[in-house]
């Protein structure tokens, strides 16, 4: 009968685990930083919500869509960007 050790790939699974666990907020972080900034409206309005960035407020389809001269691209695509730089980074020790 072949059996499969299952523990070295337990432990990886573990150390991936661990170091994402703190991304939904180091990429709610980023979004923020790329959010335009006039009153700062915009800015205190994004929240995250268990691992979701919601952008609670009426002109953030506006602001990514790159209305702003402050954030040409957006937000969405840069923390997008953001996060799989990170990502990769993390992982390269693992």
């Amino acid at each position: 009968m072949a059996r499969v050790d299952l523990s070295s790939f337990n432990k990886q699974m573990s150390e991936l685990k661990e170091q994402l666990s703190d991304l939904p907020e180091a990429a709610h972080s980023e979004f923020v930083k790329n959010t335009p900034i006039k009153t700062g409206n915009a800015r205190r309005k994004t929240q995250l919500r268990d691992t979701k960035i919601v952008a609670d407020y009426n002109y953030s389809q506006e602001l990514d869509q790159g209305r702003s001269s402050q954030a040409p691209d957006g937000m969405i695509k840069p923390t997008e960007q953001w996060i799989r730089k990170e990502v990769d980074r993390r992982l390269k020790g693992i």
